[in-house]
């Protein structure tokens, strides 16, 4: 009998769907850390690094949020807004962390990050 390498984690997005992490496999993993790779030059931008969140979340949810954009033109576009409509930033550091292995993903800077953009995002609301 087979015995799986990996853990696999179930996480429930804002609007109810449920998506199960796993590790990426080799080809995304790939396109994943290529857009990672740009954090570095990013930091001091906040949408940017915002941006590279979304987009590497993108590349990690690609087959499992398949038919949340199966109609759209541009799949990739409606993909990205779909996860900035529906994903808040915890969930997006449990996917970096589970799909591309980036651990201490809380690192105090981009925690940082994220308050201010959660901040913005609460200061538009209201």
């Amino acid at each position: 009998m087979a015995k799986t390498v990996f853990n696999t984690e179930v996480v429930e997005l804002q609007d109810g769907t449920e998506v199960r992490l796993r590790p990426l496999v080799i080809g995304r993993l790939r396109r994943f850390m290529d857009e990672w790779n740009k954090m570095e030059a990013a930091q001091d931008d906040q949408n940017k690094v915002f941006e590279i969140l979304v987009n590497c979340t993108a590349i990690a949810l690609e087959k499992e949020l398949a038919d949340k954009v199966a109609d759209a033109d541009d799949k990739k576009e409606a993909l990205k807004e779909y996860i900035e409509d529906t994903l808040d930033v915890e969930t997006i550091y449990k996917v970096l962390e589970v799909c591309g292995g980036l651990k201490g993903i809380g690192d105090p800077k981009l925690q940082e990050i994220a308050e201010a953009i959660a901040n913005q995002d609460q200061a538009g609301t209201n």
